[in-house]
C-alpha cells in the first residue's frame, strides 16, 4: 500500500518536473527575440539547466526570473490633441482677409466701371472687355499664389475671378445687350465649369463657396431690376444645382447648406423688387420645386451626411409649400400637395421593403407633413382641428408601433395643433362639428394615453407625477366642455333655471368621478371628485348666490350638502 502511494507521487513530480522545463525553454525563447527586437543583435540561446523544486516555489522563481531578465521598453506618450494656441493673426490675415477684400475689390471694379461709363471715360465694350481681362488676370495670379504654397490666398483669387467672369457676362448680356441669351448661357456653364474644375483640383471648399455666392449675386451687383425671368430663373437654379452637385460629391456640407440657403433668398428678393404677375411668380416657385425634388432625390440616394441631409429635405418641403401657395393658383396647391403625398408615400413603401431604415422615416414624415397641409387647404375650418387631431393620433401610434420617434413627435405635435384650435374655437351649437372636434380630443387623448405614453420607460415616480398631472388637465377639460355645452342648452331659459342646472351638472360630474375612481381604485380620481364639489361650492358662493332667489340659493346648498355628506359617508371605514 505504501509502495503504491510513493509510486503515485512520485509520477506527479515527474510531471511536474517536465512541465516546469518546458516552461523555461518557452520564457528562454521569448527573452531571445525581445532581445533581436530591441536591436542589439543576436543572443545565443543557452540551455535551460533543469532545478528540482517543490512546484509553487519553482514557478514563483521562473516568474521572478522573467520579470528580472525581461527589457524594460521606454513607454511612448500617447498622441493628444494639440494645445497649441491659435493663431489669430494668421487665421486673420490668411483666411478672412482675402475673403472680405475680394469683394470689396469686385464691388469697387463694379462701382468704377459704371462711374467711369456715367462720366463718358469708357463705353461698354471697353467695360466688359476690361472685366475679362481682369477675371483672367486674378486667375493667373490665383494659380500663382497656389504654386508658392499660399493657398487660401491663390483659392480666395480664383474664386473672385469667376464671379467677375459671371458679372461680366451678365452684365454683356442684361445691360448692354451685346450677346443674346444663347451665348451667354453657354458662356455662364463654361465659367461655372471653370469654377467646377479649379474646386475639384483644389480641393477647396472656401472658393466653392465664394463661386456660389458670386454666381448667386450677380443679378444685384450690377443693380439690374429687370430682365427675362425665364432666363433669370434657369441661370440660378443651373447654379444651385451644380453647386449641389459639387456639395454631395466632396462632402462640402456648408456649401450645400449655402447654396440651398442662397437659392431661396436670391428668388425672394428678385420677387420683391420687381413688378411680377401671377404667371412670373410661378415661374419662381418652379425653381423652389426643383430644388426641393433634387434635394430629396440627393438624400435617397446619396447619404453623405445624412443627418443634414434630413434636416434640410424637412425644412426645404416647408419652404416649397409656402412658395407654392405664394406662385400656384388653389387648384395648384392641391395638386402640388396631393403629388408629394402620393409620390413619398410610394418612396417610404419601395425603403420599408428595401430596410433603408432611414429613407423610409424621413419619406413618411414627408407624407404626413404633405397631408397635414393638404387637410389645411381643402378643409372648411370648423373641420380642420377634427383631421388633425385624427392625424396626429394615427401618426404617434404608428411611430409606437414601429419604434421610430421621430413620427411620434411629429404626431404629437400634429395633435397639439389640433388640440390648441379645438380649445381655442368657440362652440356654436350643442351639435356641431366643434362639439365633435372635442369628443375627438377626448376620445384621442384617452386612446393616446393607454395605448403609448403608459407604456414609457419611466421612472415610477415620474409616471405617477405624469399620471397626476394627465388626470387634473383631463379633468378640468371636461368640466369646462360640459359648462360650454350646458350653457348653450339653458340658454334661452331663466337666469334661476341656468344655474341650478348648471350647478347639478357639475355635481353630477363630481360623483361620476368619484364612483369611477371607487370602479378602477384610483386615489387620485377620488380625490379629484372631491375636489371638484368644493370648486362647486366656491361657484355657489361666488357666482350663484349673488344672481339667484332665495329658493334656488336654498335648493342648491340642500342639494351640494347633501350630496357632500353622502360622499363623506361612502368614504367612511368603520
Amino acid at each position: 500500500m505504501i509502495k503504491i502511494r510513493f509510486s503515485g507521487r512520485r509520477r506527479v513530480c515527474m510531471t511536474l518536473e517536465g512541465r516546469i522545463e518546458e516552461l523555461e525553454r518557452k520564457i528562454e525563447r521569448l527573452e531571445h527575440q525581445v532581445y533581436i527586437l530591441s536591436g542589439k543583435g543576436e543572443q545565443p540561446i543557452t540551455k535551460a539547466t533543469p532545478i528540482i523544486k517543490p512546484a509553487a516555489d519553482k514557478l514563483w522563481h521562473d516568474k521572478t526570473k522573467a520579470a528580472a531578465k525581461q527589457p524594460r521598453q521606454q513607454v511612448k506618450p500617447s498622441a493628444s490633441v494639440s494645445n497649441e494656441p491659435v493663431d489669430y493673426e494668421k487665421l486673420l490675415t490668411q483666411v478672412w482677409l482675402p475673403r472680405i477684400f475680394i469683394f470689396v475689390l469686385l464691388i469697387g471694379l463694379v462701382w468704377g466701371f459704371k462711374a467711369a461709363s456715367d462720366y463718358g471715360f469708357i463705353n461698354p465694350a471697353v467695360k466688359c472687355i476690361a472685366g475679362f481681362l481682369i477675371s483672367f488676370l486674378l486667375i493667373w495670379l490665383g494659380l500663382n499664389q497656389l504654386k508658392h504654397q499660399r493657398d487660401r490666398l491663390g483659392q480666395v483669387l480664383l474664386g473672385g475671378s469667376i464671379s467677375l467672369l459671371m458679372l461680366t457676362t451678365f452684365a454683356m448680356t442684361n445691360l448692354y445687350g451685346m450677346v443674346s441669351s444663347n451665348t451667354a448661357f453657354l458662356l455662364h456653364v463654361i465659367w461655372i465649369m471653370l469654377g467646377i474644375y479649379f474646386t475639384q483640383k483644389f480641393r477647396s471648399e472656401a472658393l466653392a463657396i465664394l463661386n456660389v455666392i458670386g454666381g448667386f449675386l450677380v443679378p444685384f451687383l450690377i443693380g439690374s431690376r429687370s430682365g427675362n425671368i425665364v432666363l433669370f430663373t434657369a441661370y440660378e437654379t443651373l447654379l444651385y444645382l451644380t453647386f449641389l452637385y459639387l456639395s454631395i460629391s466632396f462632402k462640402y456640407v456648408k456649401l450645400y447648406f449655402t447654396s440651398a440657403i442662397l437659392l431661396n433668398l436670391v428668388l425672394a428678393f428678385y420677387s420683391m423688387i420687381a413688378l411680377f404677375a401671377g404667371a412670373e411668380h410661378a415661374i419662381l416657385t418652379c425653381a423652389i420645386m426643383i430644388q426641393h425634388a433634387f434635394l430629396a432625390a440627393a438624400f435617397l440616394s446619396h447619404n453623405e451626411f445624412m443627418k443634414q441631409q434630413a434636416g434640410t429635405v424637412f425644412a426645404s418641403f416647408a419652404v416649397t409649400y409656402a412658395w407654392v401657395r405664394f406662385g400656384f393658383s388653389e387648384q395648384g396647391i392641391t395638386v402640388f400637395l396631393v403629388l408629394a403625398m402620393a409620390v413619398y408615400i410610394g418612396v417610404s413603401i419601395y425603403a420599408y421593403y428595401k430596410k433603408l431604415q432611414y429613407q423610409w422615416t424621413v419619406s413618411s414624415i414627408l407624407s404626413i407633413l404633405a397631408l397635414f397641409f393638404l387637410i389645411y387647404h381643402v378643409f372648411a375650418e370648423p373641420f380642420i382641428p377634427l383631421v388633425l387631431l385624427m392625424e396626429g393620433t394615427l401618426a404617434v401610434y404608428l411611430g409606437q408601433k414601429l419604434r421610430t420617434r421621430l413620427h411620434q413627435i411629429t404626431g404629437y405635435i400634429i395633435f397639439f395643433i389640433g388640440t390648441f384650435m379645438t380649445l381655442t374655437a368657440d362652440i356654436p351649437e350643442v351639435l356641431s362639428i366643434e362639439t365633435m372636434s372635442w369628443i375627438a380630443f377626448f376620445s384621442a387623448f384617452l386612446f393616446l394615453w393607454s395605448a403609448v405614453v403608459r407604456d414609457q420607460p419611466l421612472k415610477q415616480d415620474d409616471k405617477q407625477v405624469l399620471s397626476v398631472a394627465a388626470a387634473l388637465v383631463l379633468t378640468l377639460l371636461g368640466l369646462y366642455f360640459l359648462t360650454m355645452e350646458t350653457i348653450l342648452l339653458t340658454q334661452d331659459l331663466t337666469i334661476n333655471s341656468q344655474h341650478l342646472i348648471l350647478s347639478a351638472v357639475w355635481c353630477l360630474y363630481a360623483l361620476a368621478v368619484i364612483a369611477y375612481g371607487f370602479l378602477k381604485g384610483l386615489k387620485i380620481a377620488r380625490y379629484t371628485g372631491i375636489g371638484l364639489l368644493l370648486l362647486t361650492l366656491l361657484k355657489l358662493l361666488f357666482f350663484d348666490i349673488p344672481s339667484v332667489s332665495m329658493l334656488v340659493r336654498a335648493i342648491l346648498f340642500m342639494g351640494l350638502g347633501s350630496i357632500g355628506l353622502l360622499v363623506s359617508r361612502i368614504f367612511y371605514k368603520k
